[in-house]
């Protein structure tokens, strides 16, 4: 129902911390559209209506899904239960999965493949 685009910018950017972590949990409408309304969007949605959600990252290699899972999870972990444990458990995952799910290039060491199913039960 809603979509979100995402452009990988090829730098850090400062709009991945605890601060726009709050701004965005909070569910302003007025603030820009950002990969952490919509991981704030599903959240609230999976509580409302008791419904699975999901998240896709699409993309050609290098395009930053990787990195927009990251930050997803990033912020799943801030907003719910135990922060530091499941922080160090999806790490844990994360590192884990990385060889069945990654895609190496000439261009990118360590991309998603545009194939991968990750499901975050909460």
């Amino acid at each position: 129902r809603d979509v979100t685009l995402a452009v990988n910018p090829l730098r850090e950017l400062r709009i991945y911390d605890d601060t726009w972590i709050s701004k965005y949990a909070a569910l302003d409408p007025d603030l820009p559209p950002h990969i952490y309304s919509a991981a704030a969007r599903a959240y609230k949605d999976l509580h409302d209506t008791w419904e699975n959600q999901t998240i896709v990252f699409l993309g050609e290699t290098f395009s930053g899904k990787t990195t927009a899972l990251k930050h997803t999870l990033d912020f799943l972990v801030s907003t719910t239960g135990d922060g530091d444990q499941l922080d160090d458990g999806l790490n844990m995952l994360l590192k884990l999965l990385h060889p069945f799910i990654g895609l190496r290039t000439l261009d990118h060491e360590a991309g998603l493949s545009t194939r991968a199913l990750l499901s975050v039960d909460l």
